[in-house]
């Protein structure tokens, strides 16, 4: 698994992953998609791992 500085939203039923350095609008985006009734999963920093082969 590894922890990556991101932002994650949950968008009908799809994880939407947006990446990048400091400061470049990755939580604006997410908060954007809030605002249309979609979820956010986290803020900041998200572990994904692989699961299966």
């Amino acid at each position: 698994s590894s922890t990556l500085h991101g932002s994650l939203a949950d968008v009908y039923g799809v994880g939407l992953l947006f990446v990048g350095d400091s400061g470049v609008g990755k939580s604006e985006c997410v908060l954007d998609l809030v605002e249309r009734g979609h979820r956010l999963v986290a803020d900041d920093l998200v572990m994904v791992s692989r699961r299966g082969n």
